[in-house]
């Protein structure tokens, strides 16, 4: 399980690690190197105010000191005659941590070991201070994306990169709109110019994520600019000789109006400090964020936002990560940041909790279009489908209905090419694959078997090769279909049938596909399921803006009922009880040994569980209450029944469900 990531977070900085540390966690933290200052520390610490790892970069020196605090006293320090930092300059240092030492990288080179004086399960805290800003903090279990480094007689394949690894994406390739993991940045920094594809255009909810830096050096200006074939829909320009921020849009080979005003704490961009831009596509315009702060609103002028495809960076900054990602992600993301910005100062708590009630007032207004998508359903590939891309399917087959298919097209009209028709047919308990060229089905490919029931969840990974698609189906391998019609001409993926879906994704690479003869997953798949009754620490406690997302399936034999705890000790903070043999949700807690009163009103759609269907549930904690969302439906707000909400620490599901996924 990953910690954090904190977003913006102050300087000084400290988090409790709640699980410790041990062999294979990677510790990624962001920043840039402040003007001033001579020194920056990063302490791995002891709860007995020992400290295992000291990372002490000295400007004044131009060298790197480690060292170890124990008993008060300092050890010999070790030195790295050699500075990675620049002052007014971006930096990532990945710090994994292995049974013998701690290895250390900047900007993806390796740096540096420190062997272990004191043991990794002592070690409780990090903290960092001194003369940098920080961008992003996060920790987590797997060290996922460590540098390879010189070992003596070759290559030592480093135990976080399994055989094949590529250091994640390329930039702007393959994004995946639903996940994000800040641990798989391509390289130290992006090329600028920088320009990569939108993936399915914008629509309301599509949020773009953008890290970086303002050049140190007399900068002059910079721009972010969203395009189609017609020109550019908006173009965010700050101006550091004019001392604004510039928005427009060029459209019929001129440009219009331009938009100049400024928030009222002014420009938000200075020479040398890092920045997270978050341009979140609404209604009716663009909302633009700047390290967690409201800068802008720029209302649409182009009406068909989905014909919006290509992202463009340019000028005098430093580019380190980019992301386009759906609302799901961004809410849980989102609210962090707006944590982390009243923590230091820059919201007061009631601008804080106002933005994030935007947030999931947008979210309700929009996640129901990227989780539970209506059947048929049909989407364009912007892109097209190449070698690595990955197709990833959630959903439920209907108890009602003999037949469902997947369609690979070379169009959208009824009678366009099919590359891949993937069929299964309940009624004949086998799964039919075919391809439609020039208006003629061609020879059937039957496989007899059914890994598909009614009622029951289901996962579908298709994995595009050179040769043909690889279907797996709950993280098993299923079938191989070689192609008829070559990849470049498939352009529209079509699902139609006895099913509901909770969500469709396309990645441009295939980051889980299961084992089987003859290729290299790049990862271990998961297990099918969890394991009911489930339980899992949350690390850290709870506080305003943390978010828990659970999907699943109720279960399709008559189920009973199912709940989800959060709990500390013996004590349940809040108990969330879907109830089928009674019609209700009951909320409760259970504290000093005893239920309080129950809360059973249901919202005005009436239930949103039925057996054998599938779910997503959030459970938003806000300043005053949980929130609770299902499908992307508000169904209660919670009163907190306990003041101190850093102590529940556990969460706990069980009953007649089916368990898919958890995030916190």
């Amino acid at each position: 399980m990953s910690h954090g990531p904190f977003y913006n977070p102050p300087v000084p900085f400290s988090t409790h690690l709640h699980n410790g540390i041990h062999d294979g966690t990677l510790i990624v933290v962001s920043g840039a190197v402040l003007h001033s200052g001579d020194r920056f520390a990063i302490n791995f610490k002891c709860g007995d105010d020992n400290i295992a790892l000291h990372f002490n970069p000295r400007f004044d020196g131009a060298y790197i000191v480690c060292n170890t605090l124990e008993h008060k006293k300092w050890g010999k320090e070790e030195h790295k005659r050699e500075m990675p930092f620049h002052k007014g300059q971006p930096f990532e240092i990945r710090i994994l941590a292995t049974n013998h030492a701690y290895k250390v990288s900047v900007n993806r080179n390796h740096l540096l070991e420190y062997h272990h004086r004191i043991p990794l399960h002592k070690v409780n805290t990090i903290e960092i201070s001194g003369c940098i800003s920080l961008t992003s903090v996060e920790i987590q279990g797997q060290g996922g994306g460590f540098p390879h480094e010189p070992f003596p007689g070759g290559q030592m394949q480093n135990p976080a990169y399994p055989p094949g690894y590529s250091h994640g994406f390329p930039p702007g390739a393959g994004c995946n709109p639903a996940q994000f993991n800040p641990g798989q940045f391509s390289s130290a920094n992006y090329a600028i110019p920088y320009k990569t594809n939108i993936y399915g255009g914008l629509f309301p909810s599509k949020v773009i994520v953008i890290r970086g830096a303002v050049g140190a050096h007399h900068p002059k200006r910079f721009d972010v600019n969203l395009k189609f074939c017609g020109g550019t829909a908006f173009h965010f320009n700050p101006r550091f000789d004019e001392c604004t921020i510039v928005r427009n849009s060029y459209l019929n080979n001129q440009w219009g109006s331009e938009e100049r005003q400024l928030p009222s704490s002014g420009m938000c961009f200075a020479p040398g400090q890092s920045f997270v831009i978050e341009i979140v596509c609404e209604h009716h315009h663009f909302r633009v964020n700047v390290n967690g702060n409201h800068v802008c609103n720029y209302n649409h002028r182009v009406p068909h936002l989905q014909q919006i495809d290509t992202l463009e960076i340019n000028g005098d900054v430093v580019l380190q990560h980019v992301q386009i990602h759906c609302v799901l992600e961004w809410a849980r993301m989102y609210s962090s940041i707006f944590h982390a910005c009243a923590c230091q100062g820059l919201l007061r708590s009631s601008e804080c909790a106002s933005y994030e009630s935007l947030a999931m007032k947008c979210f309700q207004a929009t996640a129901t279009n990227q989780l539970h998508r209506p059947v048929p359903f049909s989407t364009h590939l912007q892109s097209g489908i190449h070698d690595g891309t990955l197709i990833v399917v959630c959903g439920a087959v209907l108890q009602s209905g003999d037949r469902w298919d997947m369609n690979f097209k070379c169009g959208p009209g009824e009678k366009d090419d099919i590359a891949l028709h993937f069929n299964p047919r309940s009624d004949g308990e086998y799964v039919v694959c075919n391809t439609f060229e020039h208006e003629l089905w061609g020879e059937e490919l039957k496989k007899q078997e059914m890994p598909f029931h009614r009622g029951q969840p289901f996962e579908i990974r298709i994995l595009v090769t050179d040769h043909e698609y690889k279907v797996s189906v709950n993280r098993n391998h299923f079938l191989e279909y070689p192609h008829r019609i070559p990849l470049h001409r498939v352009n529209t993926l079509e699902i139609n049938g006895c099913i509901s879906l909770t969500s469709v994704e396309i990645q441009g690479q295939g980051p889980a596909y299961p084992p089987q003869p003859g290729y290299s997953p790049l990862f271990a798949p998961d297990a099918e399921y969890y394991t009911i009754p489930y339980q899992t620490k949350i690390d850290g406690g709870l506080f305003p803006s943390k978010v828990i997302v659970i999907r699943g399936a109720v279960s399709a034999n008559n189920p009973k009922r199912f709940h989800v705890n959060l709990s500390f000790g013996k004590e349940i903070a809040f108990h969330f009880n879907p109830r089928f043999n009674e019609d209700t949700i009951v909320r409760n807690s259970h504290l000093n040994n005893q239920w309080g009163c129950e809360e059973r009103q249901l919202p005005s759609s009436g239930m949103c569980f039925a057996p054998g269907q599938s779910f997503v549930i959030e459970i938003v904690c806000e300043h005053h209450h949980f929130r609770v969302n299902v499908n992307g439906n508000h169904v209660c707000n919670y009163n907190h029944r306990v003041p101190h909400l850093q102590q529940i620490d556990t969460l706990e599901i069980t009953g007649d469900v089916v368990l898919q996924h958890v995030q916190i």
